[in-house]
């Protein structure tokens, strides 16, 4: 297993994240943590953990499933966000000196699967605050463009905090940080919500990438994201997504009246920066 990237990581990828919010980079996992992350995505979908949701699951069984903060259980999951080159893509990318284990995220979409990812910005939904914030997605299996998960390039610099759109394709299932679905926090209902973008695509300049199990996607917390579904028969989705934090990051469980995971199950102090078990560091290695 490697323990470095695969292939170097160039100073224009780092301008480019910095820049757009997103990166694609090529060839950074070899084979042996791939089939580590395929046999921890099987062992998640046997076993799904309490905040296991369907987003969709039309009559026909074409599914889409999330499942989330299963790293502690999950033993290739572990090993995948705590030891692989993961934390120090992130690092770097973050231009931070540190990267800690924020939570995974595990999606899976079989064949012929329809359902998008709505537009949105992912650290609305997080219990953290600061400016260092990743996610690294890493896909199990080979994705055409059409089935790419497409950003916004520069939303980052929109200065904005968007309403958090449901990501349940019939509307009927609820976010942690809802009693009832479409249920939010005041703080919330003055929020704006997400433009647009599928009515009036040619007014953003929009990112997507045709990738390869090896490659990973690496973007900001803030930069506007959503696709991501539309597969063909006979072609599944695996995404394993890590998530980090770096230097000068909170944890704030409680904003906009409650996030998406709700890590309070550990126990950590609200206010305080990232450490501990659980969240524990990717990089520098111990």
């Amino acid at each position: 297993m490697n323990q470095e990237p695969l292939t170097p990581i160039a100073e224009d990828d780092v301008d480019a994240f910095r820049r757009d919010g997103v990166v694609c980079l090529r060839r950074k996992f070899d084979e042996d943590w791939l089939e580590l992350a395929r046999a921890g995505a099987e062992r998640n979908m046997r076993e799904p953990g309490p905040y296991a949701h369907t987003y969709a699951k039309d009559d026909v069984g074409h599914v889409f499933f999330n499942d989330v903060a299963n790293w502690e259980r999950i033993p290739e999951f572990e090993r995948v966000l705590v030891h692989s080159p993961a934390g120090r893509i992130a690092a770097r990318m973050m231009a931070s000196h540190t990267a800690r284990v924020f939570y995974d995220s595990m999606f899976y979409r079989t064949s012929g699967t329809r359902a998008r990812t709505p537009w949105h910005q992912d650290q609305p939904y997080w219990c953290v605050e600061g400016q260092a914030v990743c996610s690294l997605w890493l896909p199990l299996d080979p994705v055409p463009r059409a089935s790419a998960l497409e950003f916004v390039r520069g939303s980052t610099v929109w200065n904005a905090t968007f309403h958090r759109e449901s990501f349940f394709a019939d509307g009927a299932g609820t976010h942690a940080f809802e009693s009832a679905p479409g249920a939010r926090a005041r703080d919330e209902a003055a929020l704006d919500r997400i433009p647009d973008i599928d009515s009036h695509p040619e007014r953003y300049d929009l990112l997507a990438w045709e990738m390869e199990p090896g490659d990973c996607l690496v973007f900001s917390g803030t930069v506007v994201h959503g696709g991501s579904g539309n597969l063909t028969e006979g072609r599944r989705l695996r995404v394993l997504a890590a998530r980090y934090t770096g230097d000068g990051t909170v944890y704030c469980p409680d904003k906009l009246g409650g996030t998406d995971p709700d890590l309070r199950h550990t126990g950590h102090e609200p206010g305080r920066p990232f450490d501990g078990p659980h969240f524990p560091l990717a990089w520098p290695r111990s």
